[in-house]
């Protein structure tokens, strides 16, 4: 095409645009619909050509030999042609309804503006032999640029967004005289969800800046629904995994973290009022928890995370190591329930002694060289020495540790003259101090004392006529899963205590000899009552009656990795479950790899159910499984899908669960079976080694 037939070209697209602008156009063929969308795309072309071609002819007039004209003028030319095409594609991209206000109307007209100017640099360039003028008409163009791009960028970012990173950042704090909404709700909309939702840009017919907007709901129904988080879609979206596409915030924006989505849930739930005052969260909801850690101010935090290489060398039958929290490079320790700990176990942790926020010593032989070990971790905030010989001699070693805020004493010898040495600790907030030498008298007169702290004896804290509430029993077994009977030990240290327990739906029922018989698959509930004291919250566990796999072949597509070997496929059907701890040596672990086993039976024999045991500890990078399939059939190469089970993915941070996975299905007579259960895949972005490979953990599989 020659050189005036472009620039007819370019006028010509130019007259469109402007008709285009000032034609009322309703519905759009879904290929203009595409050319729209293409807007986002192609609106760096205009800014690059045109200031490259202002470079180019700012060289040309530097240059003897004028050797940047003519490169000056191609990228002009391209400069104004992509301006009007950036330009027209805006304009269909508008006429979806998701835009408008002030900013879309300024963004639209400087973007006509900056087309025509571009095209009318081009055409002086053309009439006219010197260059003169055009300096500052590029100066002008490249002006028509920046104030286009600006209000573009507010449409996509929100009002504010050049500016935003200049303004002091406020602490948060709340006024608990404000509503609940104004407070707790609108700033996390506001940061995370507004920028697509406002009166400028209004996705999804969509509008989160206003009461009216929130009830309104959008194109695709009600935002909120009070009361009912799986009916309201602000609720659902939020959960739905980043890749799907009705997951809100979309993937590659600022997702909300644990925190803030746990808020609005919580706040859908309890009725989504917009007036009810922050004062009317009562002290016993568990939101005030969330909320305290929110709003409470944040500490400058100098702290590297331990890597997982380190917590796993650190970590060993005795000792479990564990990820707080994913934004925060805070570890809990656990080194409970051994008998045989000394100092040199708690001199192993020195790499990790600034991490080290929670240190469990429960039901240890705690002693004076030990406390004085402790003392090497300064973040240490909670510290449980819970049934250990702890005196008062023993707990002035604990007096260097400034920022406990934290301590359980529960079932130690310490006495009343030991607790207020304790009680002095700067940053305390919680003393437990049930069943020691500290009669009922001297830990209420302790309690008016130091009334900041609160301090736990076995007497609520609002009231002498209330009891506390037992804390719950413990079952010690050597494995979920058994062949004929099974027995359970019930350990529970409060003398008077008796302990009831449930199998499935059936009365309560006393435990006798502390002990309880099962000959069954059960869920075994089990509670612990005394008079005088609150039932104890029951704790759960499942029991699989099975027949010993009578296995002819097993064979692992995958094999395990790293440390987590077991005894390779045969761990999977010995009955003999693994621990919390998942460095036990029971488990197998698939580091970025799906579980495949294929079972050979010795004949063929009727199955209704398969059982698989998981475990998750999202802070070392185990996750559950996303699905678990089972195949079976009587003949090798074909086998047929029994069942398929999805498990919802992970959130956000949860404390470490061993789970026993239940699939059932219409009764089979199978010789071969295949039992897949698929990786999570890659870490979400909320974690902190998110995009990594997860890990997948299985120590046990049984079907009967």
């Amino acid at each position: 095409m020659s050189k005036k037939g472009l620039n007819i070209l370019l006028i010509g697209l130019n007259a469109l645009l402007v008709l285009l602008l000032l034609v009322n156009v309703q519905e759009l063929h879904p290929l203009f619909q595409f050319l729209g969308r293409l807007h986002p795309l192609i609106l760096h072309f205009p800014i690059v050509l045109i200031i490259v071609a202002f470079l180019f002819e700012y060289l040309s007039r530097k240059s003897e030999q004028n050797d940047f004209g003519k490169p000056a003028d191609i990228m002009l030319w391209a400069g104004a042609f992509s301006a009007v095409i950036t330009a027209i594609a805006g304009f269909l991209l508008s006429l979806n309804g998701e835009y408008s206000g002030d900013s879309f109307l300024f963004h639209k007209w400087f973007g006509l503006a900056t087309s025509v100017a571009s095209m009318g640099i081009v055409y002086l360039s053309n009439k006219y032999s010197t260059h003169q003028i055009f300096m500052p008409l590029y100066g002008l163009l490249i002006g028509l640029l920046v104030v286009t791009g600006h209000f573009g960028a507010t449409l996509t970012h929100g009002e504010g967004f050049l500016t935003d990173v200049f303004e002091e950042k406020q602490t948060l704090a709340l006024n608990t005289e404000a509503p609940i909404f104004d407070q707790i709700v609108f700033p996390i909309l506001d940061s995370k969800c507004t920028g697509c939702h406002n009166e400028s840009k209004l996705k999804g017919q969509l509008l989160l800046t206003s009461k009216g907007g929130i009830m309104k709901g959008g194109e695709s129904g009600d935002v909120i629904v009070n009361g009912d988080t799986e009916k309201s879609l602000l609720i659902k979206n939020l959960h739905l995994p980043q890749e799907d596409d009705a997951h809100m915030p979309p993937k590659g924006k600022n997702q909300l973290t644990a925190a803030e989505l746990k808020m609005l849930t919580w706040w859908v739930a309890s009725g989504a009022s917009f007036e009810q005052p922050v004062r009317e969260i009562t002290k016993e909801d568990p939101i005030q928890i969330t909320l305290a850690s929110y709003f409470a101010p944040k500490e400058k935090i100098n702290i590297d995370f331990a890597s997982p290489a380190l917590i796993e060398s650190l970590s060993d039958e005795h000792t479990s190591i564990s990820q707080i929290s994913a934004e925060l490079p805070y570890l809990e320790v656990r080194i409970g329930h051994n008998k045989d700990l000394t100092s040199s176990d708690l001199k192993s942790l020195r790499k990790i002694k600034k991490q080290v926020r929670t240190l469990d010593l429960g039901n240890s032989n705690v002693d004076k060289s030990i406390l004085n070990e402790i003392a090497n971790f300064k973040n240490l905030a909670r510290l449980y020495l819970d049934n250990t010989p702890l005196d008062d001699d023993m707990a002035s070693g604990l007096k260097k540790m400034k920022n406990i805020t934290y301590l359980n004493l529960y079932g130690t010898k310490i006495t009343k003259k030991g607790a207020e040495k304790l009680i002095k600790l700067p940053q305390l907030k919680q003393l437990f101090l049930w069943q020691t030498d500290i009669d009922m008298e001297e830990i209420a007169a302790l309690q008016n004392d130091y009334p900041g702290i609160e301090i736990n004896g076995g007497l609520a804290a609002d009231s002498e006529f209330t009891t506390a509430q037992l804390v719950p029993p413990i079952m010690d077994f050597t494995s979920s899963f058994f062949e004929n009977e099974m027995t359970i030990d019930i350990d529970y240290s409060l003398s008077g205590t008796e302990i009831f327990y449930q199998l499935d739906e059936e009365p309560l029922q006393l435990v006798k000899a502390d002990k309880i018989e099962i000959n069954k698959s059960v869920k075994l509930k089990v509670i612990a009552r005394k008079d005088g004291w609150e039932d104890s919250e029951p704790i759960e566990q499942v029991f699989i009656k099975v027949t010993k796999t009578d296995l002819k072949a097993s064979k692992l597509t995958y094999q395990p990795k790293g440390e987590y070997l077991g005894n390779g496929v045969a761990s999977l059907f010995d009955l003999s479950k693994g621990s919390e701890n998942f460095r036990d040596g029971k488990w197998l672990g698939f580091n970025g790899d799906d579980l495949i086993v294929d079972i050979e039976l010795n004949k063929s024999k009727p199955i209704t159910s398969v059982y698989l045991s998981t475990i998750d500890d999202l802070g070392s990078w185990i996750f559950p499984p996303s699905t678990i399939e089972v195949w079976g059939g009587t003949e090798k190469g074909r086998l047929v899908k029994l069942t398929e089970e999805s498990f919802v993915s992970p959130d956000g941070p949860a404390p470490k669960k061993m789970q026993i996975h239940q699939l059932h299905f219409n009764i089979k007579t199978i010789k071969f079976l295949q039992v897949r259960a698929k990786n999570y895949g890659k870490l979400p972005d909320w974690h902190p080694g998110k995009g990594n490979p997860t890990w997948l953990f299985i120590d046990e599989i049984a079907f009967d």
